[in-house]
């Protein structure tokens, strides 16, 4: 659905959420849900545990704040095996992870949900029945959704207990009647959520273009701290357009190669992780093709220009460089503010400082270049670049260079 075709039907829909209650029968959470505009009353049966998981959170990040999407109260959100894995947009008082029961356990899981725990995220363990008592993932839930048509009735109470014993809530789920939920208190139980007290509500609002979805993911996989150049290769080799590209961009006059390269690896294998994640973090935002040239060319003159003073001051990551002048236009981009796209991508804490508070030394470079570009000479700090190894007039040098730098890269990538 295009953006016209959205504004003429109506506002999409962004994911359903669902009531959970205590005993008070007080709303005490959300579970939040996938729906698509074919189906707004339940997920279909084929669907991508992963991709619904992840458009849900960016649905709720994009949208609003967590606390406003859920009354300011938890948001319960299912997470697949490799979801787990990955960087969470929300800080650990807003939501609960759920444990979907397709996850099996290994002991490889053990660290990663340690990790989770450490950093304050409490977990649920999803549509759990009698077979799982025994279960590894018991261990480390801090809620058991009880999935109580499954429980037979005389054995409610006893199950109840012995979960209880391990010192976990127990919500009980799935119920469609008032003695269900009798039943179900008078097992103990701390938590409730079935169509007898609410259905799941869709959601509606303004959804992000698929376009700057796919790049989002994009930057957020190139971004992550434990990505591999094999795994870079691969996801090179899976797109075309940035394997075309790529290539075009190392070969170009912009970065002078000697000799012709014609391979992926051999690229990706010269220039190195850092350097292959800034030219793909390039290229996928020229991939927005509702932003104009202007914002990419921008864009790019800030990378160039941030790399040449990294360079001149001496500092050794200079890709880091490259990427925080890129990235410092990415709020246009997305038509988001910065620091909630910057949740959504796993930056290096230095990069986030710079970009969010002009911190650190990539911070200074970034205030150079954006004073610079605007002409605020007076708010340039001349004295503090002198003694980093750079001068007034390198900046007038630099800053040419950048303009024809990304002219060249611009043209070389079309």
């Amino acid at each position: 659905m295009t953006d016209q075709q959205q504004e003429i039907s109506g506002p999409a829909i962004l994911f359903a959420r669902q009531p959970i209650f205590d005993r008070n029968l007080s709303v005490a959470a959300y579970e939040l849900l996938f729906r698509s505009e074919n189906n707004e009353h339940m997920a279909p049966n084929n669907l991508d545990g992963d991709l619904a998981t992840n458009e849900v959170m960016l649905n709720a990040f994009i949208e609003s704040t967590i606390q406003e999407v859920c009354d300011g109260k938890p948001a319960f959100i299912n997470m697949t095996r490799q979801r787990l894995c990955e960087p969470i947009p929300f800080a650990p008082d807003h939501v609960v992870l759920e444990l979907l029961e397709t996850i099996e356990w290994d002991s490889s899981l053990g660290p990663v949900l340690d990790q989770l725990a450490q950093m304050g995220y409490r977990l649920a363990l999803d549509d759990f029945v009698i077979g799982n008592l025994d279960s590894p993932l018991v261990h480390y839930a801090d809620i058991i959704k009880l999935e109580y048509p499954a429980c037979p009735a005389d054995k409610l109470s006893g199950v109840v207990h012995q979960l209880k014993q391990r010192r976990v809530q127990v919500l009980a789920e799935k119920l469609e009647t008032q003695e269900d939920l009798r039943r179900c208190m008078d097992a103990g139980c701390d938590l409730f959520q079935g169509y007898f007290l609410a259905r799941p509500e869709v959601v509606r609002g303004r959804k992000m273009p698929n376009n700057r979805l796919s790049v989002l993911r994009l930057l957020t996989a190139v971004n992550k701290p434990q990505m591999e150049l094999q795994e870079i290769m691969q996801l090179i080799r899976q797109d075309s357009f940035f394997s075309i590209r790529l290539l075009r961009v190392v070969n170009s006059a912009a970065l002078r190669r000697s000799a012709e390269i014609t391979s992926i690896n051999t690229a990706v294998m010269l220039l190195g992780l850092n350097r292959i994640r800034a030219l793909i973090s390039m290229l996928a935002l020229a991939k927005l093709e509702d932003k104009p040239h202007a914002l990419q060319m921008l864009a790019l003159t800030r990378a160039r220009f941030a790399e040449l003073i990294a360079q001149r001051m001496g500092i050794r990551d200079k890709d880091a460089a490259f990427t925080t002048g890129l990235f410092s236009c990415i709020d246009a981009f997305f038509d988001t503010p910065m620091a909630e796209v910057l949740e959504l991508i796993p930056l290096h804490e230095s990069l986030r400082k710079a970009l969010l508070e002009k911190g650190g030394p990539l911070g200074l470079i970034l205030d150079t270049v954006l004073s610079y570009e605007r002409g605020k000479w007076a708010d340039l700090q001349l004295s503090l670049l002198k003694r980093s190894g750079v001068a007034a007039t390198d900046l007038a040098v630099d800053y040419r260079d950048s303009i024809q730098w990304a002219e060249e890269v611009e043209s070389s990538s079309e």
